[in-house]
């Protein structure tokens, strides 16, 4: 075993890397671990060959983030509680392939989801670029767990993509918007954070329109969503604000985007005029540098107010 995921030291790790190996065992004849995700073979396939392709792999790195933000002797709970729900998941999955033909018993259940556009699993899955590096993808939105909408299925529907994302977002919309709670930040800088233990909490990164209206907030906002968890924003009234606030804003993102679960994006987004424009947020030497391109540079410099009014 190696150190893995979201862990500070490998002791961590491999404690970690255990527990899963301990959990699924019993019910496989072997299992290897790869970067993210475990390989599995059931008992049925005890003689295979090394190259025989396993009967099943599930992604772990969502799980270690969960882990690692809880005390070790948690840790146990958290595991056999996730593969629980992966067995639920399974069972609702095979439901659900047997109703999703018929659209009106499902349309309410489709809803989109955000994932980074390096996310591995997007085979097999309806899917569209919504801003960039993120991926919005279409998923049933089931009791115990998330399907994917397979990109086969509009057209046996006989419904048109572009209608179908937009229901995913309608019906997530529909559960209500989210609560903001201000966040001080270092130097006077302030934020607005909306965290639900939801997975589509992020997904309101399309829906700023509802939260920032143009006619309140003329210069937009500068937005980000580091995990499927978590939305920040910060409206634009004044260049000094903006200022004080871009230092712990971007700490915030890098960290909660490092920590998870579920991270999207480290970068931050500039909501104006209903469209998202990316700036950029990279680390050199272990430092966060915030490189915004020169329209937005020139936009703020020029047209907010040196003060909030």
């Amino acid at each position: 075993m190696s150190t893995f995921g979201p862990f500070e030291n490998q002791g961590d790790a491999e404690h970690f890397l255990g527990l899963v190996e301990a959990t699924l065992r019993p019910q496989c004849a072997r299992l290897e671990f790869e970067e993210g995700r475990v390989n599995v073979w059931y008992h049925s396939d005890a003689g295979a060959l090394p190259e025989t392709p396993p009967h099943q792999q599930y992604g772990i790195t969502n799980l270690a983030q969960v882990c690692a933000l809880a005390p070790r002797p948690q840790w146990e709970q958290i595991i056999n509680g996730h593969f629980e729900g992966v067995r639920q998941a399974e069972s609702e999955g095979s439901a659900i392939e047997q109703q999703q033909l018929d659209f009106n018993a499902v349309c309410d259940r489709i809803k989109l989801r955000l994932y980074p556009s390096t996310w591995q699993d997007f085979e097999g899955a309806l899917h569209r670029s919504v801003a960039p590096g993120l991926e919005g993808t279409l998923v049933f939105d089931l009791p115990h767990s998330l399907r994917s909408v397979a990109p086969a299925l509009p057209a046996a529907w006989g419904i048109a993509e572009e209608r179908l994302f937009e229901l995913g977002l309608q019906n997530v919309a529909a559960d209500g918007l989210l609560q903001p709670q201000p966040l001080k930040l270092p130097n006077n800088g302030a934020a607005l954070a909306f965290a639900s233990e939801q997975f589509f909490t992020s997904t309101h990164l399309l829906l700023l329109e509802r939260y920032v209206p143009a006619e309140q907030h003329p210069h937009g906002a500068v937005v980000a969503v580091p995990n499927r968890h978590l939305l920040l924003l910060h409206p634009l009234t004044s260049l000094r604000l903006l200022v004080n606030t871009i230092p712990g804003l971007v700490a915030l993102v890098i960290n909660a985007y490092n920590r998870g679960p579920g991270s999207l994006s480290r970068n931050l987004f500039w909501f104006h005029g209903g469209h998202l424009r990316l700036l950029p947020v990279s680390e050199q030497e272990g430092e966060p540098v915030f490189a915004p391109p020169l329209e937005f540079m020139e936009y703020v410099q020029q047209q907010l107010p040196l003060e909030a009014p």
